[in-house]
């Protein structure tokens, strides 16, 4: 970025008999004529880098889009100072630049960029001087985790929902999501480590209570009361019909059922009182 070397036109020079290694850099704002010049027996290799303006016609895997840094405008950042953490040439998480280096090509030793962070994230080196560092992201009960960089947007999706019941809301680190109320749904990923939870809800189903009370709608395993109306004269309860799994005695006037995954409905029925007629 912005290199000056002795010479006017050209960016890098090579001087004779030197055997050079260009790899995993980022060439921009550079107004000279040229990126190299070559003296005699010299020999350069230019591979993984990012060059605009017609790139490197002498080199592999070149890039010529736009690194998108944070703030070209701002190279030290806000604190002004090189090699720290808002340095306006760190790369932003959309760059072409991001983890499309050599590995090969990083010096032994190298473990951190320029501003301390881990040299190689994501599974493969950026080019120029900084790692975009990659933040976890945990989503329980649901997809969507994974390492990512600060900017990123990631879709997250809830696991089915369980039987009677469904999703719900998104809950924990939720800043950032763009709908917690629905899923899938999107989320832009913060320079933290966050964590990300599907919620459920139970659903409502409908109890239908003929000749009795205990109407309403209830969630599955809902144990809920269930009375029959006052048999009419000359009879008696008799025992509940219909939809009678979940109902725990069916031969008692004032009993429960437990709500299935379904609407259900029981009915009351009563028969003639016995006479004695002795």
């Amino acid at each position: 970025y912005g290199v000056a070397p002795t010479r006017a036109s050209e960016s890098i020079i090579a001087f004779a008999a030197q055997n050079i290694l260009i790899a995993n850099c980022v060439f921009w704002v550079d107004s000279r004529s040229s990126l190299l010049e070559l003296d005699a027996d010299s020999n350069i290799t230019v591979a993984n880098c990012l060059i605009p303006e017609g790139g490197y016609a002498g080199g592999t895997n070149i890039i010529t889009e736009d690194p998108l840094f944070v703030d070209a405008s701002n190279p030290t950042g806000p604190d002004g100072v090189w090699g720290t953490e808002d340095d306006g040439l760190r790369l932003q998480s959309a760059s072409p630049a991001v983890n499309v280096g050599d590995n090969a090509s990083v010096p032994a030793g190298t473990v951190t960029d320029i501003a301390g962070a881990t040299r190689i994230q994501g599974g493969v080196v950026d080019l120029g001087a900084y790692e975009t560092t990659a933040y976890s992201l945990d989503v329980v009960d649901g997809s969507g985790d994974g390492s990512y960089v600060p900017g990123a947007t990631v879709t997250i999706t809830a696991a089915a929902a369980p039987a009677g019941m469904a999703f719900s809301q998104w809950t924990g680190d939720v800043a950032t999501v763009a709908d917690v109320g629905i899923s899938p749904t999107t989320l832009t990923m913060p320079a933290q480590d966050i964590t990300i939870t599907a919620t459920y809800y139970y659903l409502a189903y409908s109890l239908i209570v003929i000749n009795g009370s205990g109407d309403g709608g209830y969630s599955i395993g809902t144990e809920v009361a269930i009375v029959a109306d006052p048999a009419p004269a000359g009879q008696l309860f008799d025992r509940w019909t219909g939809d009678v799994a979940g109902v725990d005695e069916v031969g008692e006037a004032s009993t429960t059922v437990t709500m299935p995954a379904a609407t259900t409905m029981v009915v009351a029925t009563y028969k003639a009182k016995p006479y004695d007629l002795s």
